[in-house]
């Protein structure tokens, strides 16, 4: 045979044969795969007691230290909270008073507040007064009203009030008593607000009363007067009424109510005041004193027509009330209502 022709026949490797290990280096053994429970054991190791890759007393640790984490965090909270309530925040004054933006909201004066008034959860918008002469149940909501009011009055001897009839006056500590006694037909027999022991107010006969008074506006002070601006726009009935008693009224707010259009000042009749269209200086200012009873005008409506539905409007006036006559909708020391009687 040529030498071409020569050839030497290795033997092949089989496919699953292990390859033998070249000269000098080291033989290596593979070794079986162990199962190790896989996510049950995570959970659960029985060998070294774990739950969660954690030992009972590492869980313990971790939860006390939240406990007391959680509970110092919650102490930090209050504690501002009530640094804040106690250093910041007054109960007996609101936090921004004077020049400052929200005081500007009412530095016109305060509102005028009519009581009796329409169930405003019925009705928040509602303004008509109407019920029907001789029925009881008909005005006893409007009535009841008038009671609770004054039953609530602080009485003669409450902590913290004084009689100012004559020359006392309200201070940051007192406040001025409102004599119940001086409302004529429109205060009450008796100081209880049971239904059938106090007086009808005047609605029984169709002649109803009404309780107009100022809004709490913390330290604000009236100027008792009225003068200038005031005085032109002030009814010509009330402009009389001011100088034919200039000398007996000293130092008040005066309040006066009339038909908005003429029809309205036709029907309605001529109106009373208790203890007159005024609210005397000396009640003034509120400074959130203990036993505050806010002053107030009663308004008795004499024959007004029945059956007409009429428009009325009171408004107060004082030199530091700023009455725009231009927009009666924000107008202050304003309120407007309807009056119905079947």
């Amino acid at each position: 045979m040529s030498e071409e022709e020569t050839k030497t026949v290795k033997p092949s490797k089989s496919r699953g044969s292990k390859a033998a290990p070249m000269e000098g280096e080291p033989e290596t053994t593979v070794q079986p795969v162990e199962e190790d429970g896989g996510w049950r054991k995570f959970i659960w190791n029985e060998d070294k007691r774990e739950f969660l890759g954690r030992t009972g007393k590492s869980w313990l640790l971790i939860f006390i230290f939240y406990v007391i984490f959680f509970i110092s965090l919650f102490a930090f909270f209050m504690l501002n909270w009530y640094l804040v309530l106690t250093l910041t925040v007054s109960d007996k004054k609101p936090t921004k008073i004077g020049d400052t933006v929200g005081s500007m909201l009412f530095q016109d004066g305060p509102g005028l507040a009519l009581r009796p008034r329409p169930d405003r959860h019925t009705n928040a918008a509602a303004s008509l007064l109407w019920f029907s002469v001789g029925s009881y149940e008909n005005f006893r909501y409007w009535k009841n009203q008038l009671s609770s009011w004054f039953y609530n009055i602080p009485k003669p001897g409450a902590p913290d009030t004084i009689d100012c009839k004559t020359t006392g006056v309200a201070s940051d500590d007192e406040s001025c008593l409102v004599p119940v006694d001086q409302y004529g037909a429109c205060q009450p027999l008796l100081a209880d607000p049971s239904i059938n022991t106090i007086t009808d107010f005047g609605y029984a006969r169709g002649e109803p009363c009404l309780l107009l008074k100022l809004n709490r506006i913390y330290d604000w002070m009236p100027k008792g007067d009225c003068t200038g601006d005031c005085l032109k726009q002030a009814p010509k009935d009330l402009q009389e009424y001011m100088t034919a008693n200039k000398a007996n009224i000293n130092e008040a707010i005066y309040v006066w109510c009339q038909g908005m259009a003429e029809h309205d000042k036709e029907n309605l009749g001529s109106i009373e005041y208790f203890p007159g269209p005024y609210i005397r200086k000396n009640y003034f200012p509120f400074k959130n004193q203990q036993n505050y009873q806010s002053p107030f005008v009663m308004v008795q409506l004499k024959r007004p027509l029945a059956g007409a539905l009429l428009s009325i409007e009171c408004q107060a006036y004082d030199d530091n009330i700023v009455i725009d006559d231009n927009n009666k909708a924000k107008r202050v020391g304003y309120t407007k209502f309807e009056l119905l009687i079947d």
